[in-house]
């Protein structure tokens, strides 16, 4: 039991609640680091999924793959502007609740990422 557990425990919090109100929120930013980080590696490795992929799947990297043999047609311009939009959707939205929890919270400052950076380093 560490001395955040310990507090909500002395203020009669359940562990349900402990987790979601002040373990999971400074979990937040690590967890959607780790799914950005597994999301552009996933398309990144070619190789790994040419040797595991099915003889009756097509995984998006190797359509892309496959496409760019062909020549560049829109589906393949359209399937790498998905990928774009849907990395930049979730980067600016996760920024958004950033701000809008520092908002809420009162803290002045920079905000984001590189407000947690320095807040963390003590700068």
């Amino acid at each position: 039991m560490n001395g955040i557990d310990a507090v909500a425990f002395d203020l009669y919090g359940t562990p349900w609640r402990t987790f979601w109100q002040i373990t999971f929120p400074q979990l937040l930013p690590a967890i959607v680091a780790g799914f950005l980080l597994s999301f552009t590696f996933a398309f990144d490795d070619y190789i790994i999924t040419s040797f595991v992929h099915g003889t009756n799947q097509t995984t998006i990297p190797l359509y892309v793959f496959g496409a760019l043999r062909k020549g560049v047609n829109p589906s393949t311009n359209a399937v790498a502007a998905l990928m774009l939009f849907v990395t930049l959707a979730i980067l600016l939205g996760g920024q958004y609740l950033l701000s809008r929890q520092a908002r809420r919270a009162g803290t002045a400052g920079p905000s984001g990422v590189a407000g947690m950076i320095v807040e963390q380093q003590g700068g």
